[in-house]
């Protein structure tokens, strides 16, 4: 066990728990970043426009930024969809909904404005790779312990 400060001991579950969680904000990070270039690429056929990728950067960081926010005020990280449920797939929802809403928001203050279209792919795309994690998480773990492949202190 390692000792972290205030001379709490951090025990094996909890350095688990903080890993998966930090994977967990790193893949919605990507898929932040996926959903914002795949829908601008689908809505540009290809061909994005230099004067948005400008702008990208900005709008990126807000994205980011505010998903992450969105993410944990409705508390996707706490339960690490052990038992995924109808409730927590509401919450991703949301939390999609909200960043979209935050990047219709960016667009219209951005001097250069993307296809609507952009907006609706981008809410496909995030709810696929969010939501989609975390239920490929929860099946890949309720397979795993089916078929005894997750580690129960005997090796």
């Amino acid at each position: 066990m390692s000792k972290i400060k205030g001379g709490n001991f951090m025990t094996k579950e909890r350095s688990q728990i903080l890993i998966r969680k930090t994977c967990l904000v790193a893949f919605d990070i990507l898929s932040v970043i996926i959903a914002f270039f795949l829908s601008s690429i689908i809505a540009y056929n290809g061909h994005i426009e230099l004067s948005f990728l400008r702008y990208s950067y900005y709008l990126l960081s807000g994205l980011i930024v505010s998903s992450l926010i969105f993410f944990v005020l409705l508390r996707l990280y706490d339960s690490l969809w052990r038992y995924a449920s109808v409730n927590e797939l509401l919450n991703v929802i949301i939390a999609s909904f909200l960043s979209t809403i935050v990047y219709c928001i960016l667009c219209t203050i951005c001097p250069v404005t993307p296809p609507i279209s952009t907006v609706f792919l981008y809410l496909l795309i995030l709810l696929m790779l969010v939501g989609g994690a975390r239920f490929g998480y929860r099946f890949l773990r309720l397979y795993a312990s089916r078929h005894h492949l997750l580690g129960r202190g005997e090796h």
